[in-house]
């Protein structure tokens, strides 16, 4: 029963080994920021995706135009 288990296991880590290699970044240049005040939201502006960043928690989301 243990081979099984070391089996998926190791299959388990080969797909995600493979997972982490076919994330790409991208990187784009900021056309853009406008700072919310009273807020502490930031809104990134990237051309075709706007970015909004909370200074205080750091969480960020993007939504395309």
């Amino acid at each position: 029963m243990k081979k099984i288990y070391l089996i998926l296991a190791l299959l388990l880590a080969t797909g995600v080994g493979y997972g982490a290699t076919q994330i790409q970044i991208k990187m784009e240049q900021v056309k853009t920021i406008t700072q919310y005040a009273g807020a502490n939201i930031a809104r990134y502006d990237l051309g075709d995706t706007e970015c909004f960043v909370e200074s205080t928690s750091h969480s960020m989301f993007c939504l395309r135009k």
